[in-house]
């Protein structure tokens, strides 16, 4: 980024490289989303609607299967570059609180109608979308 002295506006102008479209970058650049979920906003059909709503977005084979049923502990940054990220539940209750790494059949195109679906069941404050 400079300062555009040659035109005599003293706008700022900026090179680059390479440009990509914003949801490229975003499937290239994402690393996960993560879900804050708490008890007390937690319904438990919510479970089942998450489910719904990842199986739209997943490359999921068989969408019986519950998304905590092959779930890992949330210790490792996966990446992969098959265009989907890994979705992480931190869940909260009285006294307790954890995170988990939905398995691997459970990973998520990032779409808008996704983090908007997401953000709608479960509130804009408790959806993160996280980028290396």
């Amino acid at each position: 980024m400079s300062i555009d002295e040659y035109s005599g506006n003293s706008q700022l102008q900026i090179r680059a490289r390479k440009l990509i479209s914003f949801k490229d970058a975003r499937q290239q650049y994402v690393r996960n989303i993560t879900l804050n979920l708490h008890e007390e906003n937690l319904p438990v059909e919510s479970l089942q609607i998450l489910q719904g709503i990842l199986a739209e977005y997943s490359d999921c084979a068989n969408d019986s299967a519950s998304p905590f049923q092959n779930a890992t502990n949330h210790n490792a940054d996966h990446n992969s570059h098959d265009n989907t990220c890994d979705v992480v539940v931190n869940y909260s209750r009285r006294g307790v609180s954890g995170s988990i790494l939905l398995g691997k059949q459970w990973r998520v195109h990032v779409e808008d109608e996704l983090l908007h679906k997401l953000r709608e069941q479960y509130g804009a404050n408790h959806i993160r979308v996280n980028y290396r």
